[in-house]
Order: structure tokens, then sequence, then C-alpha cells
């Protein structure tokens, strides 16, 4: 059978999946519904007509819940994006009702700066579910930031304002996005400057959605690198998450960096909880007025950051229009370019992490070091396989054996081996 989550093959009669460790519906009595594995990347040529209506020109990126594709709309002959869940996942309710619940959000969210939703269908081919969106053209942060270690602060300032009007526009709405990350940022150059757009609402989660399971309590969902410290315990987020994640953009795009990276993802998560981020100026030349404004947006706190997108824009719109003169550079946005280049080439994913159960701080070993015990990490789109329950202490090194031992053994062995010849030599 297939599991219903990673659409993995394994044996009639397993338990749990031997890729991710989830249940799999084998294991109960009755007739089962029937679960299809993953469609390969074929599933949808270039030249392939959905439903009549759209064609299908090219793949354009994968997500955790399904893959990404560029078509023209035949009766307009339009160019739009189209979101098809995957398939071995068509079958899961869960996974349906949150692919339909990012259909009834983006209906709701209508803004300049958020990819925008035309029409809602369920293929008839393959009997599953897709989102037609605008097509966004432009470059992601992230193959931005691959181009030019660092950015024009008008540049920063821009995907600030605009970002943070999505965000606020979504938070009045009762929604949160919680993988605010530069993948999921599209800048293009326009006749009037930048425009920026927010995409993948496919985690959001409704502030009024309280009766929901889709999510298990306690779970943390979202990127590691960019998850506010509540999200990484699993505890209930509101905008201020969102604002904690828009800061570690910022943080990156003036920086070149991310506040803490390496390691595996509950590594990353332990950070977040318990670890002060490197001040901006430690890392690069910035007005103290700027580093104010961001590290305030990081602090662990949701208290004592800002409380609404639209003042993090404003305060940080502020220091940077007050510093022209010193800390980043200010540049003027129209000259900074950079070089054309397609989503599909940057093998865009929207990463889905599920850290289940969240990272405790509370748990230290012997040398009071933070110690991770982590009972599954779900990377839907990418990444390393689900693992199983383990204790692991990822912060203590191995002692290095010291020279005298080494010597000692070295020792013994070659007065072993001078005793054996003796005796042969005496035989």
């Amino acid at each position: 059978m297939f599991c219903p989550k990673c659409g993995k093959e394994n044996r009639d009669d397993s338990k749990f999946c031997k890729n991710c460790g989830a249940n799999l519906p084998g294991a109960r009595q009755g007739p089962q519904p029937k679960v299809y594995p993953p469609a390969a990347d074929s599933a949808y040529q270039p030249g392939q007509i959905l439903d009549g209506k759209y064609r299908i020109e090219g793949k354009l990126g994968s997500g955790g819940m399904g893959d990404v594709y560029r078509a023209t709309r035949l009766l307009i002959d339009d160019t739009v994006a189209i979101k098809i869940l995957h398939p071995y996942l068509a079958n899961n309710s869960q996974a349906a009702e949150r692919f339909r619940r990012e259909a009834v959000m983006a209906t709701r969210l209508r803004h300049r700066n958020v990819v925008g939703l035309y029409d809602v269908g369920i293929s008839s081919g393959h009997n599953a579910p897709y989102l037609l969106m605008e097509y966004a053209e432009g470059l992601t942060l992230r193959q931005i930031l691959k181009q030019r270690a660092t950015l024009p602060l008008d540049f920063v300032v821009t995907v600030a304002v605009q970002v943070c009007a999505a965000l606020d526009e979504a938070h009045h709405l009762g929604i949160i996005h919680r993988d605010i990350k530069p993948e999921n940022i599209i800048a293009r150059k326009t006749e009037t400057g930048w425009l920026i757009k927010v995409l993948d609402f496919g985690i959001a989660k409704l502030y009024d959605q309280t009766e929901s399971n889709l999510t298990e309590d306690g779970t943390a969902m979202g990127t590691p690198q960019y998850m506010s410290p509540e999200q990484c315990l699993g505890k209930d987020s509101d905008a201020r998450s969102d604002i904690y994640s828009a800061g570690i953009v910022l943080y990156e795009l003036l920086c070149g960096a991310v506040p803490f990276k390496g390691g595996n993802s509950n590594a990353i998560a332990i950070k977040q909880i318990q670890e002060q981020p490197l001040p901006l100026s430690a890392r690069c030349e910035i007005a103290p007025e700027i580093e104010k404004i961001v590290m305030r947006a990081l602090a662990k706190d949701p208290a004592e950051r800002q409380q609404r997108a639209a003042d993090l824009a404003r305060e940080f719109e502020s220091a940077a229009s007050g510093n022209t003169g010193s800390g980043a550079v200010l540049t003027p946005t129209d000259s900074f370019s950079v070089q054309p280049k397609s989503i599909a080439a940057d093998n865009q994913q929207s990463l889905e992490t599920i850290v289940s159960p969240p990272v405790s701080p509370e748990i230290r070993n012997s040398a009071n070091q933070p110690t991770i015990i982590a009972n599954r990490i779900d990377i839907h789109s990418g990444g390393q396989p689900s693992l199983p329950y383990s204790t692991r202490d990822w912060t203590q090194k191995s002692a290095p054996v010291p020279r005298a031992v080494i010597f000692i053994i070295a020792a013994a062995i070659l007065a072993l081996a001078g005793r054996l010849v003796m005796r042969k030599t005496l035989e």
C-alpha cells in the first residue's frame, strides 16, 4: 500500500510507513479508502489540456501541498498559474480540506501585493483539486540574494513596505501566513518601480477556526530558519509571528544571512527559542536606528515586537529615510538591477516543515546543554526523510582522546607483539 502522507510504497501488512513513520490505513480493520501513489513529473506535460480550458505550458515548482504549473487560458489567451494538489493527497480528507481552505482564504484576500486567485476546480482526468491563480512574473528574493551579496537599502525598504502591506491586510481579515521567507516573496521591476507580491498561503491559519483539527495540537508548522519562537514551541500564533518572520527576511536582505542556520531543523528551532540573534552591526555596516527596528521585530516575547505589520513598515521606512548618509547602502532603486531568471530555474519549492512535537527548551542534559527529543520531522517538499523517535544531543561534541592514552596503548601493543615473537623464537 502507499502511504497517504508521503506516497511511499509499503508492505500491505505494515502498520507504519518505512519512509516517514506515519500510521498506515492498512493497520485498521475493515474496508480502506483507495490511496494513489504520487504522480510522476510527466503527469502534466506541456501542451496537455486541463478540463478543456487550460493548456499546460510548463512546471514552475513543487510545494508541500501540490505542484505549480504555468498555463494558458484558452478562452482569454492569457497566462495563469495552476496549483494542483498532489494525487496521493487527493483522498486524504485533511489535505483536501487544507487545500480548500487555502482557496477560501485566497478568495477573501484581495490586495495588489498578494498573488490573486481566479478559480477553483477538480481536474476530470486525475480527480485532483486545483487552484487557478495569477501568474506572478519576476524573481523570488532567494534568486535575487543568490545574484547579489548586498542589496540597496531603497530596495529593502520597498520590500518591507509592500510585504507588510500585504500582511496587514491579511491580518485584518484574520489570516496569518506562517511561512514568510524569501522563496515566498516575488519582486518584479516595473516602469514605476519594484512590485512585490507575497505568495503561498498554503499553511496559513484563520484566527476564528479554532475548532479545526487540521493540525494536531502542539504541532509546529513553518520553515525553521524563519519561524518565530512560539511557532517552534507549537503555541498559538498570531500576527506577531508573521512580524518575526518578516524581521528575519529584512535581517537577511541587509546582511546576506539569516540569524540561525546549520544543523538539523530541530537544532535551528532550539536556537530560535533560546538564543539571541547576533546584532546586525556585528555582521555588516548598519545604522543603529535601522538595527534597532529589525532587532525589535526579532524579540523572543511577542509583546516586545511591533504589534502590527504596518508599524514595522512605518518604523523601518522612517529609520531608513533618516540615515541616507550612514549605515547600510542607500542607492536609488531605479539603478538596482538583477538578471532575469525563471522561477523554475531556481526549483522554487514552498517548504512546509512540520516539527512534532514542538521543541521543548526545558530538556537539558547533564552538562546543562539543550537536548532535542524529536518524534517526527516531515519535510514534504524535499529535504531529509522523517526521523524515528530518538534522543540526541546536538550540541555535545565527542571529547578528543588524550595523546598520552594513545602512546600507552601503542606501547602495550608493541610489548605484546615482542613477547609473542620471543615465545615463538624459544619454541
